[in-house]
Parts: C-alpha cells; structure tokens; sequence
C-alpha cells in the first residue's frame, strides 16, 4: 500500500511538473488534466469560461498569491468569466482562455493587478464596429500548423477569418 501511495505522488508531482514547465503561451492546453484529489480536465471548460490556473509552492509568495486570489473567485467569475484551479506545485501562473489557448504565463508570483490587466485583454464587451480596423492576432489553420499573423497582411491582401462558435 505504502509503495503505491508513493508511485501515485510521485506520478502527480510528474504531472504537475509536465504542465508548468511544458506549457507556453499560444499553446493549446484543453487536452491537459490537472489531478489532485480529483481529476480536473482543462477540455471540461472549453467554450464555456476562461481558466486561472495557479500553481503554487506552500510557504512561497506564490501561496500568498493563492490566497489573495481565493479571496478575488467571485469577483473574478463575475468580471472576467474566469474559474481559478488551484494546485500545489512549482510555482506557475497561466490564463487559458475559452477557446482552450494558454493567454499568458508567469513563472513568479504576480499581483492580482498584473492578472487583471491580462484577463482584461480577453474582454470584448462590444462588438467590432463595421470599417474599424481588426486587433491584430495569430491564426491557425485547420491543420494546426500553418499560422498567420493578421497584421502581416494589412494593405496587401483582403483577409476572410470565419470563427466557428466557441473557438474564441
């Protein structure tokens, strides 16, 4: 018993240490799992809300971070339809948007400020106004592979982006 408590911890620390490290911005993260007592699975938030994912080391600033974003959840929820997932590990911080992209990243305990600002980034509380001029973004094609970055064809090219429900 004892040699398969110590397989499954050394197992999750596995897991948790492949997510932080192995995660970057612009990367797609709806196919991780993130384990602790329970089984969470980024994919169960895709179209639905953005995700705060917090790692953190107990005894770190980034504990205390944690813990002032316990404090924010409601507020967060409200504000920027975000879930926060908390979990003990290396110290990590990640925005992953609705559509399953990793936003942002930080590798040390920001201030709630620092997420707001990229949490507000993800806002769009009114639409495009027809004639104005598009955000500039990357995009990727259906092969997951080629991508674009729109701004590299303004004044070139006439550019058509269909964005399918729930992928953005």
């Amino acid at each position: 018993m004892l040699l398969r408590v110590v397989f499954f911890s050394a197992l999750l620390s596995l897991t948790i240490l492949a997510f932080s490290s192995a995660l970057e911005v612009g990367d797609i993260a709806t196919d991780r799992t993130i384990s602790k007592e329970a089984e969470i699975k980024l994919s169960d938030f895709h179209g639905k809300s953005n995700v705060i994912v917090a790692f953190y080391k107990p005894d770190d600033a980034s504990a205390k971070f944690v813990s002032q974003l316990e404090n924010q959840i409601e507020a967060f929820k409200a504000k920027y339809d975000a879930m926060i997932i908390r979990q003990e590990g290396e110290a990590a911080t990640f925005i992953i948007d609705k559509s399953g992209y990793v936003r942002w990243k930080s590798v040390t305990a920001p201030t709630i400020e620092q997420l707001e600002i990229e949490l507000a980034k993800l806002r769009r509380d009114k639409p495009l106004e027809i004639g104005s001029l598009a955000p500039d973004f990357n995009l990727t094609e259906a092969d997951g592979k080629t991508t674009f970055k729109l701004s590299e064809h303004e004044g070139k090219k006439n550019v058509l982006v269909t964005l399918l429900l729930q992928t953005y």
